[in-house]
């Protein structure tokens, strides 16, 4: 795509490694939270679980409602609809790691191949379809693909985990 798309993608990126600083610590702490706590207080780890994701959501209206201001510390106008998409990239990203949890838990590692090796494909595809249909891949079309990367990782996260009986996906509820 045009130069510019690319600096716009890149820049808007980096904003959202403010989200991604945060996730970091949660990946670095939650598993062990996790492995601890999931035989003796299963509800409690479910609603730390619902908590985090929760609060990602709200890290990022956070950074949504400060754009203007964010536009003006990094002498930047962010884009709205690349950062949103960005945004919902990586909270959906973010929760399928957090449900993925379970998997190590159970010494499912297979299972993350198989939810990883769809994503790529279908990100693949998404890019292909988009590249061929603009002639280029701009921003919002990079973004698009990961969006479609990451939507089809929880999804298939969440599929594989009802599927294994023994890791019930930690939104549904016993």
């Amino acid at each position: 795509g045009a130069k510019s798309s690319f600096e716009e993608y890149v820049i808007t990126w980096r904003l959202i490694q403010i989200l991604q600083a945060i996730s970091a610590l949660v990946f670095f702490f939650y598993p062990q939270f996790y492995f601890k706590n999931i035989e003796k207080n299963k509800n409690f780890v479910i609603k730390i679980q619902n908590l985090i994701i929760f609060g990602l959501i709200i890290i990022s209206i956070i950074i949504l409602i400060a754009k203007p201001l964010l536009d003006l510390i990094f002498k930047y106008h962010f884009n709205y609809v690349v950062l949103i998409v960005l945004l919902l990239s990586e909270i959906v990203r973010l929760s399928a790691g957090i449900i993925n949890t379970k998997f190590s838990f159970y010494m499912k590692n297979r299972v993350l191949l198989y939810t990883l090796s769809i994503s790529v494909i279908f990100m693949f595809f998404t890019w292909l379809i988009l590249f061929l249909y603009h002639h280029a891949l701009t921003s919002l079309d990079i973004s698009l693909g990961l969006l479609s990367c990451f939507g089809i990782y929880f999804i298939s996260t969440y599929l594989m985990s009802m599927r294994l009986g023994n890791a019930k996906p930690a939104l549904i509820k016993d």
